[in-house]
């Protein structure tokens, strides 16, 4: 199954906001161990080192279960995780949830070029990339979101959006305008 179809799986469910770190970091080579070291203390997880390693950075995959399954907790962990990385002159790929406030986002990445790039496609009326990865620190949860953080009715609702993205309209359009 294609990377992309598997996001869509993920992102079907709650468990993926809150009960599971899928996560690449970016940060200067000479930090790696510092890094590191943390990832393992604060989630348990030793990231899978060494993917697009560069003179300037170094990018490593965080991914695997949350230590905590309480919503607070796992929020707590990633905005620490977050002012760890911009500390250590790093950041993090925005293809995940971020919980940045959007002052502390846009203080990270450059607003006015992101702006001056967005008006000049013609694209100031979509969505900003901080609407699109901003995860919610919002605790209460729907009853639909209950449900599916039962074992295994989170994961087969996961299997079938996925497999309905897999075969819908949407997969069919993405298709056509970038080979997968």
């Amino acid at each position: 199954m294609h990377t992309r179809i598997l996001y869509k799986a993920q992102d079907a469910t709650p468990l993926s906001a809150s009960q599971y770190i899928a996560q690449d970091i970016g940060f200067p080579f000479p930090r790696a161990e510092e890094i590191i070291n943390y990832a393992n203390q604060a989630f348990g997880i030793w990231p899978l080192c060494g993917h697009n390693a560069t003179e300037l950075l170094l990018n490593v995959g965080l991914w695997g279960p949350a230590p905590t399954k309480r919503r607070d907790k796992f929020v707590e962990l990633y905005r620490d995780l977050e002012e760890k990385l911009t500390a250590l002159g790093g950041g993090k790929a925005l293809y995940a949830h971020t919980f940045y406030t959007e002052d502390e986002f846009w203080r990270i990445y450059d607003r006015e070029w992101y702006d001056a790039l967005r008006g000049k496609y013609g694209a100031t009326s979509l969505p900003s990339v901080y609407d699109k990865v901003k995860g919610s620190n919002d605790a209460n949860k729907s009853i639909r979101n209950r449900v599916l953080e039962l074992r295994p009715l989170g994961g087969a609702y996961g299997v079938l959006k996925a497999i309905r993205y897999r075969y819908g309209i949407e997969y069919r359009q993405i298709r056509r305008e970038a080979p997968l």
